[in-house]
């Protein structure tokens, strides 16, 4: 947590934004900058992830959108993302040196 952000109230509309720089997420950018609940460190391709066409992290928040959440959830989720990621380049890599 960054700021003096009080609680985790997911922004509405296209206020969830990641910060490319900090390797953060930003729950509402419409609150004043000292008030931004910040997740991170979150790596690139663990926000750009995608299921289906849909970026995971991003379309999670965005569902939850004007609600409170727990950050713990949000930390499960990029947890498991982050193994997910792991486990497919683990794979991919004995599959290429397979053939």
């Amino acid at each position: 947590q960054i700021g003096d952000a009080d609680d985790a109230t997911v922004g509405k509309g296209n206020a969830i934004h990641y910060d490319e720089k900090e390797q953060e997420i930003i729950l509402d950018t419409k609150r004043p900058k000292e008030q931004w609940l910040r997740i991170g460190k979150v790596p690139r391709e663990v926000w750009d992830y995608k299921i289906g066409g849909y970026q995971v992290v991003d379309n999670w928040l965005k569902a939850r959108s004007g609600r409170r959440i727990a950050i713990g959830d949000v930390c499960e989720i990029l947890n498991a993302l982050t193994e997910t990621i792991k486990l497919q380049n683990e794979i991919d890599e004995v599959y290429n040196n397979a053939f």
